[in-house]
């Protein structure tokens, strides 16, 4: 049970693990007593596997496990505490609050830098009234983004780096995963450019709840798992979640690939899926426009 434990907390599927030794019950009952007799005992030790990756949660756990300690234990038989929590941390002990925000903060700058400049613009939408290729308009339009995007995510990284942040693992994987975002990002601002239909106007009232949930409900300020359930569903609609997601992972607990492969799939197929609907929409507002002009034509 205790490997089974450990094995969770080191996967990532659970935040703690509270491993209780054989003799816990005897030991905490004798040093209770030796507290009543005004003698001493070794306290009970309680072993606690908690995931560093996440200074505030692991803040939170063992701030609240010695509280519950306290009020079960001390309150009930007015004794010091007869338990001392032993906590094993995995994933840097040293990891501090400005390391987990860093990978956020990066995803959180990239993602707007991609998806405001693809919502503002009206390439495909203009080349369709324009009597152009939109098709063609809207493929450059998207290479020219994701390059720049790209370029962008490169320096930001190098930058990044500068400063003493806390990474585990490889950086090029990070930059890889920032690389998924910008492609994730473009496609999901060229959808909402067409959904405005060349007018970006349009999408002024749209657009900063999106942003602003986006920041909220990806995982750079808390982790997705502390996001009311409620709203979970909606923090995975934004690639920004996947990105943040596997960067960190990557970063403080030095995960590789097929530890993320999930996050990877995840903003690939966002990118798929945004761009497919992207060119539909295009190819079905080119159909309704050559049926248009054909009508006109008829004699």
């Amino acid at each position: 049970p205790e490997a089974k434990a450990a094995d969770a907390v080191w996967d990532g599927d659970v935040r703690a693990a509270i491993i209780f030794s054989e003799n816990f019950t005897s030991d905490v009952l004798a040093a209770i007593a030796a507290a009543n007799g005004d003698t001493f005992a070794v306290p009970a030790s309680l072993q606690v596997i908690i995931d560093g990756s996440d200074p505030a949660a692991k803040g939170v756990v063992l701030g609240d496990l010695s509280q519950a300690v306290q009020i079960v234990l001390g309150a009930a038989y007015h004794v010091a505490l007869p338990i001392q929590i032993a906590p094993t941390v995995y994933y840097g002990s040293d990891i501090d609050q400005r390391d987990f925000m860093g990978p956020g903060i990066m995803g959180v700058v990239l993602f707007f830098i991609v998806l405001i400049p693809a919502v503002m613009g009206d390439g495909p939408t203009r080349a369709t009234k324009e009597g152009g290729c939109p098709r063609r308009d809207l493929l450059q339009r998207a290479t020219a983004l994701a390059v720049i995007g790209t370029l962008q995510a490169c320096v930001m990284l190098g930058t990044f780096l500068l400063f003493p942040v806390e990474h585990e693992g490889s950086m090029l994987l990070v930059l890889f995963m920032f690389i998924m975002l910008v492609f994730a990002s473009n496609g999901l601002g060229t959808l909402l450019s067409l959904s405005a239909r060349g007018d970006s106007k349009n999408l002024l009232p749209v657009l900063p709840p999106i942003l602003f949930a986006a920041i909220i409900l990806s995982g750079m300020i808390i982790p997705v798992g502390s996001v009311p359930g409620y709203l979970q569903p909606v923090s995975y609609c934004f690639p920004l979640t996947y990105a943040i997601d596997g960067a960190r992972a990557i970063m403080l607990r030095g995960w590789t690939a097929g530890d993320v492969v999930l996050d990877i799939a995840a903003l690939a197929a966002y990118a798929a899926i945004t761009y497919s609907l992207s060119y539909f929409v295009v190819a079905r507002r080119m159909h309704g426009k050559n049926a248009t002009e054909g009508l006109s034509e008829a004699p």
